[in-house]
């Protein structure tokens, strides 16, 4: 998990603090459940834990903080107006992250989430419709990024029922659908400041981060997918198209010994790695320093776990050959 990294300014640090207030006021507002729900680190795990929710600060800083990822781009907007968007972003990015987690079935009291879901995403519209009237450029826009959410949605859902038809367009609508929710607080950004040319290489960047970030997770979290049915690009590279069907599936010894016998792991790390630095490049002519460090974050990240990939590969061959000596010595010693 990537944290925020503040550039050396006072004022960011200030308006941060603020901006945290303005969840915990909201939070307060809520039906008391609800509430409940808004204060549990769990809820936006998507795990079950007992943990507290402590602020934005242990949540990817790409879903809430988007005014100090790119704090030297929108640093002179008016207080009031950045807090206004940064929160309205904020709580709508949030809703689609816990849309995600019931989509996967990740909460026992759905029921509940559900209504926290809806209560985000209301604060979060809300608040974009004060700050923007009707005609204005930014609807536009957010009508589109919310089409290419709903799309890559239904395409993950139809990719769950239909895994045979999984392919690397399928994975970059799915995966880079996810990231539009959080690119609505960006586009409003720019129309703040008016800065409309900021939106393609921020939006590129945060895709291929998505992009990447998804094969990424899915390289570690194969088995775990596969013992639980969610399909993913990664398994689908593990076994042909036409080993997945709706009247069966492979074995994990099958996938087990395609990744064994092509490392199809380290490959796929290779894969996130490269789509990491895409989102480096796309970014290369605009001053975001923290951006920056997140994704630098990211490649570091995958740079580690494919050496203790390649280390376990070894270590798995070093055992065939012991094996292998062994077996070989114990034949010769019953001639």
């Amino acid at each position: 998990m990537t944290r925020i990294r503040f550039i050396e300014d006072s004022r960011a640090h200030q308006l941060y603090s603020q901006f945290e207030g303005l969840y915990f006021r909201f939070v307060e507002e809520l039906p008391q459940d609800l509430g409940a729900l808004a204060l549990r680190g769990s809820t936006f795990k998507g795990v079950a834990d007992e943990t507290p929710f402590e602020g934005f600060s242990g949540i990817n800083p790409i879903y809430t903080c988007t005014p100090w990822l790119f704090w030297e781009q929108f640093r002179n907007l008016p207080e009031e107006q950045l807090l206004h968007i940064a929160s309205s972003g904020a709580f709508f990015s949030l809703a689609s992250a816990l849309m995600d987690h019931l989509i996967d079935g990740q909460f026992e009291d759905s029921e509940a989430m559900a209504g926290l879901q809806g209560a985000f995403y209301q604060r979060g519209v809300a608040g974009f419709k004060e700050t923007f009237p009707d005609g204005v450029n930014f609807w536009k826009t957010f009508r589109r990024l919310n089409r290419e959410h709903l799309l890559g949605l239904s395409i993950e859902l139809e990719m769950q029922l239909y895994p045979r038809k999984f392919t690397i367009e399928s994975l970059e609508l799915t995966a880079g659908g996810k990231v539009c929710p959080m690119l609505v607080t960006v586009a409003a950004l720019a129309e703040a400041t008016d800065q409309p040319d900021l939106l393609a290489p921020i939006e590129l960047s945060f895709k291929h981060t998505f992009i990447g970030g998804q094969v990424h997770d899915d390289v570690l979290d194969w088995r775990k997918d596969f013992e639980e049915g969610h399909f993913t690009y990664f398994l689908h590279q593990l076994a042909p198209p036409f080993a997945w069907s709706e009247e069966g599936k492979p074995t994990i010894e099958a996938l087990e010994e395609r990744l064994r016998s092509e490392h199809l792991d380290v490959k796929y790390i290779d894969w996130a790695k490269g789509r990491y630095e895409s989102a480096l490049e796309a970014v290369s002519g605009i001053a975001c320093e923290a951006w920056v460090v997140v994704i630098n974050e990211y490649l570091e990240i995958a740079e580690e776990h494919k050496k203790e990939l390649m280390f376990d590969h070894f270590a798995t061959r070093v055992k065939e050959i012991a094996d292998a000596g062994l077996l070989d010595d114990r034949q010769a010693n019953n001639r």
